[in-house]
């Protein structure tokens, strides 16, 4: 049983590198293709850009909370660790990002967005994945909840 745990976690991380080496990838992409690329100082959607080493700080405490949790939480299922991955693999690459350049590169447009924001929206895959993998992670452990584990 240990094994298979260590072996679980091990997975995870290897899921969270993925994920973050994607959105690095996917940005680059962005950026040498010539697509429109946003630099966000702030938080999703630029959220508290007024204050960027505060997300920054926050942006650290919650990838270690995430890899806390994805590492040491006894109860924790499969496809619960693996939303918890997806999630620190999209916070990683952005914290990355925001350390290295002080800015976010958001390359993604959300369609009709312009409708009620000026210029629109823009994200990027880490955005995505923390939100899939906030999904993820909220569904497993609605299931589990369900199935009394």
């Amino acid at each position: 049983m240990e094994a298979e745990s260590a072996s679980a976690k091990a997975k995870c991380v290897a899921i969270a590198a993925a994920a973050a080496l994607a959105d690095l990838a996917c940005k680059w992409a962005a950026k040498s293709g010539g697509l429109a690329v946003d630099a966000n100082a702030g938080a999703a959607f630029g959220l508290f850009r007024s204050s960027p080493r505060a997300v920054a700080a926050a942006g650290c405490l919650v990838l270690a909370l995430l890899l806390l949790a994805i590492l040491r939480a006894a109860r924790l299922d499969f496809a619960s660790r693996a939303g918890l991955a997806l999630m620190a693999g999209g916070a990683a690459a952005n914290l990355c990002e925001r350390l290295l350049w002080g800015t976010v590169s958001d390359w993604i447009y959300l369609p009709f967005s312009a409708l009620f924001c000026r210029g629109g929206l823009r994200f990027n895959l880490a955005d995505a994945e923390i939100g899939l993998g906030a999904l993820i992670f909220l569904a497993a452990s609605f299931c589990a909840q369900r199935r009394g584990a």
